[in-house]
């Protein structure tokens, strides 16, 4: 049996739930049971992009949690609550990055300039 290929967007979807988790200081185990899992290790996989839940698991992630399937599935924020999770769910180092991208969707292109010499600074700052 050839073996399952983790995706970037598994690995994405996973450490959006992870963070929904994490947000409302829930266990592993905590966490299964509110979306209805059984086993604590499909979780656990789910959480690494290892397992995919059914559409019925993610309706019930988006119910228990007032998240959007855009958020969960693609990423895509729709209000404070959502970016704060998205926020948390970035690696460290591609933080910086998504801010840049957002200050730069804020401006517009005339002050990529502005923006990208900031973003020169904070780096020498790190």
């Amino acid at each position: 049996m050839e073996k399952k290929k983790i995706t970037t967007l598994d690995r994405q979807i996973g450490s959006r739930i992870k963070s929904i988790r994490t947000k409302n200081k829930l266990s592993q185990e905590k966490m299964a049971a509110k979306i209805g899992l059984e086993s604590l290790t499909f979780y656990q996989n789910v959480e690494k992009g290892k397992n995919r839940l059914s559409i019925e698991k993610y309706i019930n992630i988006c119910d228990e949690f007032n998240v959007t399937m855009d958020f969960v599935l693609r990423g895509k924020v729709s209000d404070n609550k959502e970016f704060e999770v998205f926020f948390d769910s970035l690696a460290p180092n591609n933080k910086v990055q998504e801010f840049m991208n957002i200050m730069l969707k804020l401006c517009g292109n005339e002050d990529d300039d502005y923006i990208n010499s900031l973003f020169e600074v904070y780096k020498k700052m790190s």
